[in-house]
C-alpha cells in the first residue's frame, strides 16, 4: 500500500516552504539560482520517495519534496518582486524635479508635518518632462491638509531612503527596507506643493479615510491633549500625536503596541472580546468579535497593514473561543503565507507583520496553559489579563530584543496595570465620536470617561518609566540569531502548549 503524507502535513509544509523560500531568497544575493536549486532538490528527493519501499521515507521524502519545491515557487515570487525602480526616478535621484501623482494612502499626519505616499504618474526636470511610476514619500508642511485621493503637483529634490542611528537605541534602523516593503523606493521633502484636482483615487478608500479623520476632528474638539493623541492612536491607528518623549516612555514601559492599531494590539483586543462575550453561543462570541475586529479596521483606515492584523486577530479569536488551537495554527500560517506571496518583503523587513504573526502565536498557545499557571491569582479577570499579557510578550521577547534594544523589565506589571482599560477608553472614544457626529452637546459626557481613562493610563506609563530599572539596553544582536530564536521560541512555544493541554485533557477509561 502507498503511503503518502495527508494534507493536514501538506498544506502546512506548502505554507513554510513559500515563507523559507521568500526569505532565503531576500536574505542571499543567488536569485534564481536559488529557485532551480530548490526545484531540482525537491523533484530529484519525490522520485526517490516515490521509488523507495520503506513506507516511513517515502511519506517523509515526499513531504519534504513539497516543502523544498514550494520553496522554490517562494523564491521565484521574491525575485519577480526585486525589480528595478522606474529609470526616470532612479535617474533624477538627487535632483530638483516637479512630481505629479496621486496621493495613495491616508495621510500619516504628525505635529508639526505630514507624509504622504504619492503614486507618480510623470516627472519634470531641467529637460522636460517624462511619464513615470513609482511610490514616493513626500514630506509636506501639517497644514495646509491633503486627502488620500488628491493629485498633486510637488516640486522638490528626490532621494533614495537611507539607513540611520536611532540615537535613543544606538540601532541602526534600515529604513530604506522598512519603505522598500510598502513599495516604496524614494523620497521627496517638498518645497513647493499644488493641488491639481480631488477625488482621484477609489471611492471607497475614500469614504474610508474621510470618515476617519471626521471622526477624529470631532473627537478633538471635546478631548484635550495629550489624551486625545493617545485615544485616536489606541483607537484609530494615528501614528504622530504623542511626540518623542511619550514614545520613550512607552518603549521604556513594554507598552508600545497599544499606542497604535497594531497586530499586536489587535490580537490581544481580539481575545479579551471573547471573553466579554463568555455568556454567549460560541457563534455569538466568534461573530460579535470579528464585526468588532473589522469595525476597528475599517476605521482605522483599512490599510493593508491593518488588515493583516486584522486577520490574524479574527484567527485568534476563533481558536480561543472553539478551542481548536492546532487548527488555528494551521490557519495562521496559511494566511501569513498568502501574505508574504502578496507583499513577498513583509516577511523580513515588516516589524508589524512579525510581531501579528508572534503575538498570535503566544496567544493561541500559551495563554490557556498561563491562565492554568496563574490559578493561585483569585481575581479571574486579572488572571486573564495577565495570562494574555504574558503569552503575547513572552512570544515577540527575541523579535522586541533584536529590534528595539530594549528590555522592559516593568513590562509585565505595566501591561496588567493599563491593559484592562484599553478596551472601555476605545469603546468610550468611539461614544464621543459618534455623539458629537449625531448629539453633539451630548458628546462632553463618553469625552469625560475617555478622557479620565486616557489620563490614568498616561499617569501609569509616566510612573512606571520613571523607575530606574523600568528597562535595560541590550547589546546589537545579528538578525540571523533574532530569527533563529524566534523561530525556536515559536516551536517551543506550540510545544509547551500542547504538553499543558493533553495534561489537562480528560482520560477514558
Amino acid at each position: 500500500m502507498m503511503h503518502t503524507p495527508s494534507i493536514f502535513l501538506i498544506a502546512p509544509a506548502l505554507a513554510l516552504g513559500i515563507i523559507g523560500g521568500v526569505v532565503s531568497a531576500h536574505a542571499s544575493a543567488f536569485g534564481v539560482a536559488l529557485a532551480a536549486l530548490y526545484g531540482l532538490l525537491g523533484v530529484a528527493l519525490a522520485l526517490l520517495a516515490v521509488v523507495s519501499r520503506d513506507a516511513m521515507f517515502r511519506a517523509r521524502g515526499l513531504l519534504l519534496a513539497v516543502a523544498l519545491l514550494s520553496a522554490g515557487i517562494g523564491a521565484l515570487r521574491f525575485v519577480a518582486d526585486d525589480t528595478p525602480a522606474h529609470p526616470a526616478l532612479a535617474r533624477a535621484v538627487g535632483s530638483a524635479v516637479i512630481v505629479e501623482g496621486v496621493v495613495v494612502e491616508d495621510p500619516d499626519r504628525r505635529a508639526d508635518v505630514a507624509y504622504l505616499i504619492v503614486a507618480a504618474e510623470s516627472l519634470r526636470e531641467s529637460g522636460g518632462a517624462v511619464a513615470a511610476s513609482g511610490r514616493i514619500r513626500v514630506s509636506v508642511p501639517r497644514y495646509p491638509e491633503y486627502r488620500y485621493g488628491d493629485r498633486l503637483r510637488i516640486k522638490g529634490t528626490l532621494e533614495k531612503p537611507e539607513a540611520f542611528l536611532d540615537e535613543a537605541t544606538g540601532r541602526m534602523i534600515a529604513f530604506d527596507r522598512m519603505l522598500r516593503a510598502q513599495d516604496i523606493r524614494f523620497a521627496l521633502r517638498a518645497a513647493d506643493v499644488v493641488r491639481i484636482a480631488a477625488d482621484a483615487g477609489n471611492p471607497i478608500v475614500a469614504v474610508l479615510s474621510d470618515t476617519k479623520h471626521a471622526l477624529l476632528l470631532r473627537t478633538a474638539r471635546v478631548i484635550d491633549e495629550p489624551a486625545f493623541a493617545f485615544l485616536a492612536g489606541v483607537t484609530l491607528g494615528e501614528k504622530g500625536g504623542l511626540g518623542n518623549a511619550w514614545r520613550e516612555r512607552f518603549a521604556r514601559t513594554g507598552l508600545s503596541h497599544v499606542v497604535v492599531l497594531s497586530g499586536y494590539n489587535m490580537t490581544i483586543v481580539a481575545d479579551w472580546i471573547g471573553k466579554a462575550l463568555a455568556w454567549a453561543w460560541p457563534s455569538v462570541r466568534i461573530s460579535g468579535g470579528i464585526t468588532a475586529i473589522a469595525l476597528f479596521a475599517v476605521m482605522a483606515g483599512g490599510g493593508a497593514a491593518t488588515v493583516r492584523a486584522a486577520i490574524m486577530a479574527a484567527i485568534v479569536l476563533v481558536a480561543r473561543t472553539r478551542g481548536k488551537e492546532d487548527v488555528a495554527t494551521r490557519a495562521l500560517l496559511y494566511a501569513a503565507a498568502a501574505m508574504v506571496l502578496v507583499s513577498p518583503r513583509i516577511a523580513l523587513d515588516d516589524l508589524g507583520f512579525q510581531l501579528s504573526f508572534l503575538a498570535s502565536l503566544g496567544l493561541i498557545h500559551l495563554a490557556g496553559p498561563l491562565e492554568q499557571l496563574l490559578s493561585s491569582i483569585r481575581l479571574r479577570w486579572i488572571r486573564e489579563v495577565a495570562a494574555t499579557t504574558l503569552a503575547a510578550q513572552i512570544a515577540v521577547l527575541p523579535l522586541i530584543l533584536g529590534k528595539m534594544g530594549i528590555f522592559s523589565l516593568i513590562a509585565p506589571i505595566a501591561n496588567i496595570a493599563v491593559l484592562p482599560f484599553i478596551p472601555f477608553a476605545m469603546i468610550a472614544t468611539f461614544a464621543t465620536a459618534l455623539c458629537a457626529f449625531l448629539v453633539p452637546p451630548l458628546a462632553f459626557v463618553p469625552a469625560l470617561v475617555a478622557q479620565t481613562l486616557a489620563e490614568g493610563m498616561l499617569a501609569l506609563v509616566s510612573l512606571f518609566s520613571a523607575l530606574p530599572f523600568a528597562a535595560v539596553r541590550v547589546p546589537e544582536i545579528p538578525s540571523a540569531l533574532v530569527a533563529i530564536f524566534s523561530a525556536g521560541l515559536c516551536v517551543a512555544v506550540i510545544r509547551a502548549g500542547s504538553r499543558v493541554r493533553s495534561r489537562q485533557a480528560p482520560r477514558s477509561n
